[in-house]
């Protein structure tokens, strides 16, 4: 069966539109979009949707925080620094858990590989604790358990390396590549060709010393790593998704019949009426054509006092109506409100570089040379110079892996994604990160705004009676007068 997209019965999901036949079927979809649109739309249970054509979703560009010009059409990780790829709203969403989803994903990660971990200890360890001779069985048991967690949990660690390496960008992800890579590569080779190996290089019963587990444990610690970065990007996702939430939904739309309908936010356009009841958001910016009523416009002035509204004010996406009813005229929609600036303007923030950034990023493209050169040095006087190829292996992966500089590469656009995580919520919206640079100049700061050093609100510290009155009497008065405010 086909719908037209001439029906009334409609309804919106993921930023397309979907047609119904009957009211029944469009409460079908909605109870579980998911389930119908993982397969064909038939049969008679199956709400009849038909997408409006031409109705594409929304292209969203991700960009990286260190690199912003960067720019790609999927989600990953930046291929010149390997942090991942932030997305870039062209209209803001009232809805979107991309930051939890990747905290989610990342976790679960994490405590797989911890689990892997632990267990590769166990097994690394089981032949001292019972005292026995450590086999080729125990060896295959450790570069099973080290295979499965480097390229299965920790393989975006791996990606990321080889993404440097292929890029000439090298970053903390190319070190924990050679790092890492080495240790297992090496431990690889001791497992099925130790007989090629000097004997001052194998252990009490003629194996190749292994080293599956420290190269697990390292690229775990790093996860634990990517794991708070990614939970600090989640609650400042949620900072931003709660300015979001001030706009509702959906709104009441008058028709030109007197109809009221309920739309969706995402349908309104500039010149529909809409009226909004009390204790309704206003849903987008416009101006009142009838009705009068007190609008609380605290979320953008800071002042607690409701504003009065008559017809030809303007009212502002977000702000809370009063006692009254009205209808407006829709101007501003979509990305235009002021609400919409403003979510814009918090997340291009935090997009946005401290000329801080421009000095790590020189530090960082010479700190990974050196430290890769430190690292050979080291491996060929210690194997040529005495003669030690295990030690001097050794010493080479610990200056790998130590001198990853994580906080030299994240410490910055963390401190930025984070500041203006808390800023949000506390109602301070920071223009871009090379303003927070510069507040450090700052010595004194002058406010005028009501609820900014106060709580907002009015409150009554004390009567003072005029002659004659008593201050019993006046507070008996003034409460018989607001008994029914």
């Amino acid at each position: 069966m086909t719908v037209s997209t001439d029906s009334d019965i409609q309804a919106d999901y993921e930023g397309r539109t979907y047609y119904f036949c009957c009211a029944s079927c469009r409460e079908k979809f909605l109870a579980d979009p998911a389930a119908y649109l993982r397969q064909p739309l038939t049969g008679k249970a199956a709400p009849r949707a038909a997408a409006l054509s031409g109705d594409t979703a929304e292209e969203v560009v991700y960009s990286c925080p260190m690199d912003p010009e960067v720019r790609e059409n999927h989600p990953g990780a930046c291929p010149k620094c390997g942090m991942d790829l932030e997305p870039l709203y062209v209209t803001p969403k009232l809805e979107d858990g991309r930051d939890d989803a990747e905290y989610r994903s990342l976790r679960r990660n994490f405590v797989v590989a911890l689990l892997m971990t632990v267990l590769l200890t166990v097994i690394n360890c089981r032949p001292q604790w019972v005292g026995i001779r450590r086999d080729l069985f125990n060896d295959l048991l450790q570069l099973l358990g080290c295979s499965l967690l480097l390229f299965g949990p920790a393989r975006f660690l791996l990606r990321r390396g080889l993404a440097s390496l292929r890029y000439r960008s090298f970053n903390m992800f190319t070190l924990i590549l050679l790092g890492v890579g080495t240790a297992y590569c090496y431990s690889v080779y001791g497992v099925f060709f130790y007989e090629n190996l000097p004997a001052d290089m194998l252990n009490e019963v003629g194996r190749a010393r292994l080293y599956f587990e420290p190269a697990a444990m390292i690229a775990t610690l790093i996860m634990l790593g990517q794991l708070l970065e990614a939970r600090a990007r989640a609650k400042t996702g949620h900072a931003i998704r709660t300015l979001m939430r001030l706009a509702p939904p959906t709104a009441d739309l008058v028709g030109a019949d007197g109809r009221v309908t309920e739309i969706p936010l995402e349908r309104i356009t500039p010149g529909d009426i809409l009226r909004v009841k009390p204790g309704d958001r206003i849903p987008v910016d416009g101006v009142l054509v009838s009705g009068t009523s007190y609008v609380d416009e605290s979320m953008l002035t800071g002042e607690p006092v409701p504003v009065g509204k008559k017809v030809g004010d303007e009212v502002v996406a977000g702000t809370l109506n009063g006692q009254g009813a009205f209808d407006f005229e829709a101007r501003r929609v979509g990305s235009e409100t002021l609400l919409s600036r403003i979510i814009a303007l918090v997340s291009e923030a935090q997009r946005s570089r401290p000329p801080v950034q421009y000095l790590v990023d020189k530090v960082s493209a010479v700190f990974v040379p050196v430290v890769v050169l430190c690292a050979v040095a080291a491996f060929l006087v210690w194997t040529y110079g005495f003669h030690n190829f295990e030690f001097g292996l050794l010493t080479g992966i610990s200056i790998l892996l130590v001198a990853c500089p994580c906080a030299l590469g994240l410490a910055t656009p963390m401190s930025i994604t984070v500041g203006l995580g808390l800023g949000a919520r506390s109602g301070v919206l920071i223009r871009s990160a090379e303003a927070m640079e510069w507040m450090r100049r700052i010595s004194v700061i002058l406010l005028d705004k009501t609820g900014t050093l106060t709580q907002g609100k009015p409150t009554l510290t004390g009567m003072i009676a005029a002659d004659g009155v008593s201050e019993e009497e006046l507070l008996r008065t003034a409460a018989a007068l607001e008994n029914y405010s």
